[in-house]
């Protein structure tokens, strides 16, 4: 081989070499760098991030496992209230067995132990599943998805990632300080 064959192959070399070094770069720091636990009031207590993102579109359907309709449907028709007071449209609420991709899921099934009852989890990818133990579970991960979706510009981003989400104490409590009330 000429002494320009040998320059040409080791300069192509090189550059292969340098181009699968920066793409490997590229993949680790998307993979280092997940989404940040979305802003919410309270903050949740679990969030492991993803990458990428859930666009709610139009044609997004509500879709309420079939198994728990009676338990969950009330709670999904005042989630479809609410979120077409957020996005401007219509999400039609179904019941059916199994989540479709571009769908929102709520369901009382494989929802984790320890979430007690007003607790839930919350897988966001190719669709929205909220799993609680009950449907007060369901609610409070509603009410977090639409926390989220109003902080958005658009109304319709809802970042990748899981999210595990309950109470510290068995009940809610409001307190009032009388130190700060006229006597």
């Amino acid at each position: 081989l000429s002494k320009l064959r040998i320059n040409e192959w080791l300069s192509s070399f090189f550059c292969l070499g340098f181009a699968i070094i920066a793409l490997q770069t590229l993949a680790l720091s998307a993979k280092a760098n997940p989404n940040p636990a979305p802003a919410t009031v309270p903050s949740l207590r679990n969030w492991t991030g993803d990458n990428g993102t859930f666009v709610l579109s139009k044609s997004t359907l509500i879709i309420v496992d079939s198994k728990y309709g009676k338990q969950l449907a009330r709670t999904a028709y005042f989630f479809e209230s609410d979120l077409k007071q957020i996005t401007g449209s219509d999400h039609k609420v179904i019941f059916k067995s199994k989540p479709k991709a571009g769908s929102l899921f709520l369901t009382l099934s494989n929802s984790g132990p320890g979430l007690g009852d007003e607790g839930y989890l919350l897988q966001i990818g190719d669709q929205v599943t909220v799993r609680a133990n009950a449907d007060a579970g369901i609610f409070y991960g509603t009410q977090t998805l639409l926390q989220i979706l109003k902080l958005d510009s658009t109304h319709s981003i809802i970042p990748r990632g899981t999210a595990q989400d309950f109470p510290l104490c068995a009940y809610r409590e409001i307190g009032r300080a009388s130190c700060r009330e006229r006597v």
